[in-house]
């Protein structure tokens, strides 16, 4: 759901309906549930639907092993460069908002590039054959690729949905910073 519109709905129902008048007592207690829930409705929508059956396993053996960390090197190599390189390019990329808003041609192109890009990444992730005793950890490295698509695909639709892209942008930064944690916990095991 379009979550620009949704605050709207709930912002004109609660006028409606009286618990969004100022003179209701429980202003703030409304206005607090629905900022909760558009949030909560919002950060759900980043996280994508994939679940183990949707990878390949094998059994959790050294020769097994050693060709997932080969082939899972390279996806890595892949996605923290692609990541890098958006981090570096971003404040120039928000900067094409000054000309056009998140309707300027050149916003929506970078980052809908940006959302192939990690799609792609996260494909090619998809095709490893996983050792069992990695499925877990394999498939939170996929989602939080996947995650990184999401926020690009709400980047790309803000002209449509500007709420969902600012929330969309808020986690970016959050999952930069969260990077290094995110690898170390995957290489630790």
């Amino acid at each position: 759901m379009n979550l620009t519109q949704k605050v709207a709905d709930l912002a004109l129902g609660g006028l409606v309906e009286g618990s969004l008048k100022l003179s209701n007592a429980n202003f703030e207690s409304s206005v607090d549930n629905l900022t909760a829930s558009v949030m909560d409705e919002g950060l759900a929508s980043f996280f994508p639907n994939i679940d183990l059956s949707q990878i390949k396993t094998s059994q959790s053996i050294k020769e097994n092993e050693d060709a997932y960390f080969q082939q899972i090197d390279v996806v890595l190599e892949k996605f923290v460069k692609a990541l890098r390189q958006e981090a570096d390019e971003i404040n120039s990329k928000l900067g094409l908002i000054d000309n056009g808003g998140m309707a300027n041609p050149k916003f929506i192109a970078y980052f809908i590039s940006q959302k192939e890009l990690f799609d792609s990444i996260a494909e090619e992730g998809m095709q490893i054959v996983v050792p069992a005793d990695w499925s877990n950890e394999h498939l939170a490295l996929i989602g939080y690729i996947l995650q990184l698509s999401e926020v690009n695909e709400a980047l790309a639709q803000g002209k449509d949905d500007p709420v969902r892209a600012a929330m969309g942008f808020n986690l970016f930064v959050s999952m930069l910073g969260d990077l290094p944690k995110v690898i170390e916990s995957f290489l630790k095991n």
